[in-house]
């Protein structure tokens, strides 16, 4: 009717994660009488980008202590991970999800609003996660690569659980990616997203590129978990060799093909629609979906 509003919702399974532009979207209207038919086109700069990550699953009580994750009501972690002091870097505005023991109340008072430190973190408080999508000689099934990320993402889930940790992760595939920083429930949708459009690749250069990635940063992380299709290269040598870090333990590696990462999680269920996303990523279902 005129003057007035109609809501429509719209309903849409996606099948695989990655990114999609819904559209295009046209408006039409014969109102009044059914004799003009009215139509508007949706601009390109209007329409919705979603993100669909991969299915996040559970992870056992094996592998949080396997990767040395203090989960709920698990008492605390091994004082060997927790070396180290955190460093002070400076300070900068609050953003939510920052701890209130951060708060510099001088700093807060000068300006009128909530200001926290900045740490650099400590090496013990630091994890290293590689993400190695190399297939092996014989090839890798797209269901365990897809497997690989499910499980990946899990896992960084999990971690964000403490907003006190930082994480690194290198993606090694096609277009190589690295996130880095204080990993909490509102900035997991960062690596989620990475994870999203992750893909395999059997290119040198990629894997070049992805060491060079690593090398710009200033890895001072504590631990290192490393989790591969295959761990093996097409060309039948180790994909991956030593990491340019200071101070890591020895790594952690995760072999998907060998079926690894099996006793150490619980997969998503498969179903027919979207797996609703765990309420830890409520904050950031806005710009990320789960894939079903």
């Amino acid at each position: 009717p005129a003057l007035q509003t109609k809501r429509l919702l719209l309903t849409r399974t996606i099948p695989r994660r990655g990114t999609y532009l819904l559209g295009p979207i046209r408006i039409t209207s014969s109102f009044p009488l059914g004799m003009v038919r009215w139509r508007y086109d949706v601009p390109e700069k209007d329409k919705a980008h979603v993100v669909v990550h991969p299915p996040i699953g559970q992870m056992q009580f094996l592998g949080r202590q396997r990767l040395g994750i203090k989960g709920a009501g698990e008492g605390k972690p091994n004082a060997s991970l927790l070396e180290g002091v955190d460093e002070f870097r400076g300070v900068r505005d609050y953003r939510p999800g920052d701890p209130a023991r951060l708060v510099h109340w001088r700093s807060t008072a000068k300006r009128g609003s909530l200001v926290v430190r900045e740490l650099d973190p400590a090496a013990g408080r630091g994890i290293l996660l590689v993400t190695l999508l190399v297939p092996s000689a014989r090839g890798t099934e797209r269901a365990i690569t897809e497997t690989l990320l499910s499980f990946v993402s899990t896992v960084v889930v999990d971690v964000s659980k403490d907003p006190t940790l930082a994480l690194t992760l290198l993606i090694v595939g096609k277009e190589p990616a690295l996130v880095r920083g204080n990993i909490s429930s509102t900035r997991v949708s960062s690596y989620l997203r990475a994870l999203a459009l992750a893909e395999p690749t059997t290119d040198p250069n990629d894997i070049e590129q992805a060491r060079r990635l690593l090398r710009e940063t200033d890895t001072r992380d504590r631990r290192y978990w490393l989790a591969s299709l295959a761990g093996i290269a097409p060309e039948g040598r180790p994909a991956w060799g030593p990491l340019p870090t200071r101070r890591t333990l020895q790594p952690i590696v995760l072999n998907a093909s060998a079926g690894d990462l099996d006793p150490l999680w619980i997969p998503p269920p498969l179903s027919d629609g979207p797996t609703p996303s765990p309420s830890d990523l409520q904050t950031v279902q806005n710009s990320t979906s789960t894939a079903g």
